[in-house]
């Protein structure tokens, strides 16, 4: 099979597929820009791009070539190493444009990701905000946010079609300006809005939860735009405009070629803000919406198998057979990842995708972006459920051309692949070794929120990423304010806004995996001896409140209290930014404290949790044996069908027995569900012992009961499976976490022990102890 050369190398992240599949057939390129989520293409058949620039001539000559051939020019940002011009380039120039004197690279601008998940707020309760705004209570005035301005980065303020505008909110109270019937009449400074198309006013959703939280401070929109260097613009702007000089910055945006180990184009802005000295205005206390990504993601270090090893390990690989005759050999020259052990090699990852969103997968590694200094080629290569090589899926992308480390792949929903990390070659560092080795750190994240499964991707991958974990920033992970409400449908009958507590605080399935994040780069590219490490995110903060109009066209009321309910670290985010607000004023006012304190501050007042989420560990013992029963997985559906979910061990002396076992979930949310159709069975998993079990289900579906027809003795140990519900609404509760206060009682051991989310081998201390754990830091954060 003949292989035809890519041409030219130099335009990345899908242009150079966009620009060849134009040129064979324009319509089926049209077609393809129009049904992606993620291109961005006008009418003109002009594409956004980044211009990544290297020196060899003024950002001044390159932006007059750029208009020459008809492109828009939206943002040049000079900060980010050489320059980058963001801008609408006529796809048929795009070869041109990226061979002209001065451009590096040519990426296709991927449309930028909002941090939504799936008025009073009730942030403004869980969080303690009611309690410092009363006058009497903390303060004789209340702490209202006064005198501090909080800037607000997002999609749009008051653009959208087929909403409210902001008029009416402040009318309503829901939002400050003239008019507002409480009296706070400050006008929502708009340094800039969108007016692009298809936005959504999500800014003012946020500016509604920063409202209910800290209602007199000012609020200062700017919007993210379509591309890093309008964002980075709008930072910058936030901090230093003379209408603006922000205290307090918030976003809830990621763009998909945001860097995962080193500070990108927007992390750049947020340190120039949060702590640099050559900006007008004061040092911000910067926070940014965490990611809602979940665990769908994968990292590894670099397991290297030769070409011939990988077809070997390809060959014995069974039902998992790809056909690699079909992928240009140029494209795994350097050999593969091996994802399986070394005994049984494998190179195939197998996942199955979102049932709704198609993802948006992108593949980094440790190499730094525009810095001249790419060592290592990768390709990340997709298959189809046969194994059929799908070219035009493929992140194949010439590294060393586009100076960058990074492959992006956008999939089908509801399907089934093969992902395939492939070395392509490696380049001469400085000093010189030979032969140059490959960078080590792999890692693949699903960024627009749809769901992966498959045997690789474990529930402790990272995926938080991009400039909410600048050095500076605060990234901010997700809590459902209230559990109770979605999991009792007659929750808050009389429509109560908000609805009567007491609530029930508990971590969004759906927030971004953090963990203890390496960076090897310095802010010029530059590999570090030591990698700084950051914890992220920072900490969480509430979100499923309600808004007055936000997310539009809503049917989510899960409080039954008649507004939307708006969920995502989206939500969580500029709850934790109302807050920072609060400590300001309580603190003296601007300046009183400095962002890195406000950010301990926050984290000190975390409420208790387990160190360590999705699992759950109960010990029963008596003079001369022990029990264990443990249960790992998250809220995905792997976990509601996983036949290894729970975990059972006995041990002691020689001449102890075990005939039952009762797990008891009457003081949960839970109930057990058996019915194939929507969950799992009772199923046995790993069982050495082959010992024979039974078992049975109390008529309310709360109490399971394992009989051994062959008693366990010390040393055995089995797992078994069994699809767990929220007993209101018979859906949902597959979290291991949610088996906390379940019971369990043995044939030999009638004490009851309560699973209670391993506190038992990891105790919180009287009082509480903050700890860190990756998914959320150390929790949820308060006033208090």
């Amino acid at each position: 099979m003949a292989f035809a050369a890519p041409n030219p190398s130099n335009l990345g992240l899908g242009l150079r597929q966009l620009v060849d599949s134009y040129k064979r057939d324009r319509a089926l390129a049209q077609a393809k820009a129009a049904t992606s989520r993620t291109i961005q293409m006008d009418s003109q058949d002009r594409v956004l791009v980044n211009l990544h620039l290297d020196g060899k001539a003024p950002i001044n000559v390159v932006a007059a070539a750029l208009t020459r051939a008809g492109a828009e020019i939206l943002a040049v940002d000079p900060n980010w190493r050489h320059g980058v011009i963001s801008a609408r380039l006529p796809l048929p120039q795009a070869e041109a444009i990226g061979a002209t004197v001065g451009v590096q690279s040519v990426m296709l601008a991927h449309r930028p990701i909002h941090r939504i998940g799936k008025v009073t707020a009730e942030s403004s309760v869980v969080e303690h905000a009611k309690q410092a705004n009363t006058a009497g209570v903390l303060s004789n005035n209340g702490f209202l946010g006064r005198n501090i301005s909080v800037g607000i980065i997002s999609d749009s303020y008051d653009t959208a079609q087929g909403v409210p505008r902001a008029s009416v909110g402040v009318a309503a109270g829901e939002l400050p300006g003239p008019g507002n019937p409480d009296g706070y009449n400050q006008t929502v400074v708009n340094l800039e809005d969108d007016f692009s198309g298809g936005s959504t006013d999500e800014g003012r959703g946020m500016a509604e939860i920063i409202h209910d939280i800290a209602p007199a401070a000012k609020i200062c929109f700017h919007t993210s735009g379509i591309s890093q260097s309008i964002m980075a613009l709008g930072i910058r702007k936030l901090r230093s405009n003379s209408n603006a000089l922000c205290d307090v910055i918030v976003d809830d945006i990621f763009f998909p070629d945001e860097p995962f180990f080193s500070d990108g184009q927007i992390a750049l802005a947020v340190e120039d803000v949060a702590s640099g000295t050559t900006l007008p205005g004061k040092k911000v206390a910067y926070f940014s919406a965490a990611g809602n990504s979940g665990n769908n993601g994968y990292s590894s270090g670099l397991h290297l198998l030769t070409g011939a090893q990988g077809q070997q390990a390809n060959n014995a690989a069974g039902a998992n057979k790809l056909d690699l005759s079909q992928v240009d050999p140029s494209l795994y020259t350097g050999g593969f990842h091996n994802v399986g052990s070394n005994p049984s090699p494998a190179i195939a990852i197998p996942i199955t995708t979102d049932s709704v969103i198609p993802p948006l997968i992108v593949f980094q590694w440790d190499d730094p972006f525009d810095a001249g200094a790419v060592t290592t080629d990768y390709n990340l290569l997709v298959f189809d459920s046969d194994g059929n090589y799908v070219d035009f899926l493929s992140g194949t992308d010439d590294n060393f051309s586009t100076d960058e480390p990074i492959e992006l792949v956008e999939l089908d929903a509801e399907a089934k692949y093969f992902l395939v990390i492939a070395l392509a070659g490696t380049k001469q560092t400085n000093p010189p070794t030979n032969p140059p080795p490959p960078q080590t750190h792999l890692r693949f994240i699903s960024v627009n929120d749809a769901s992966l499964s498959g045997p690789n991707i474990a529930t402790n991958a990272i995926t938080t990423a991009g400039h909410a974990t600048a050095k500076h920033a605060n990234g901010v992970g997700a809590y459902v304010y209230n559990l109770l409400a979605q999991t009792n449908p007659s929750y808050n009958q009389n429509g109560l806004n908000p609805p009567p507590g007491q609530y029930r605080p508990t971590l969004e399935d759906f927030t971004s995996n953090g963990g203890a994040l390496a960076f090897y780069f310095d802010p010029s590219g530059n590999r570090l001896t030591t990698p700084d490490i950051r914890l992220e995110p920072k900490f969480s903060a509430a979100d499923g409140v309600d808004t007055s109009f936000f997310p539009p066209n809503s049917t989510t009321d899960f409080d039954n209290d008649g507004f939307p309910n708006f969920f995502g670290t989206s939500a969580a985010a500029p709850t934790a930014a109302g807050i920072a607000a609060l400590l300001l004023e309580a603190a003296g006012g601007p300046q009183s404290l400095p962002p890195d304190q406000i950010t301990t501050t926050l984290q000190q007042t975390a409420v208790p949790h387990d160190r360590d989420p999705f699992f759950c560990h109960a010990i029963g013992s008596n003079a001369n044996a022990t029990l264990q029963v443990s249960a790992s997985g998250n809220s995905s559906d792997d976990s509601a069908t996983n036949p290894n979910f729970f975990t059972v061990a006995f041990g002691g002396s020689s001449g102890q027995t075990l005939n039952q076992l009762v797990i008891d979930l009457t003081n949960t949310l839970l109930e057990f569900d058996e019915d194939p159709a929507f969950g799992l069975p009772f199923t046995i998993g790993n069982n050495p012992q082959h010992l024979a079990i039974t078992h049975s289900l109390s008529p309310n579906h709360r109490v399971l009961t394992l009989t051994f027809t062959s008693v366990l003795v010390p040393g055995d140990s089995f797992s078994f499976g069994i699809d767990r519900d929220f007993a209101g609404i018979h859906s949902g509760g597959n979290s291991a976490d949610l088996l906390a206060g379940a019971q369990m009682a043995s044939g030999w051991l009638m004490r009851e022990m309560r699973l209670n989310q391993s506190l038992v081998s990891q105790p919180i201390p009287p009082g509480f102890q903050l700890t860190y754990r990756p998914v959320d830091s150390p929790a949820l954060t308060t006033t208090s």
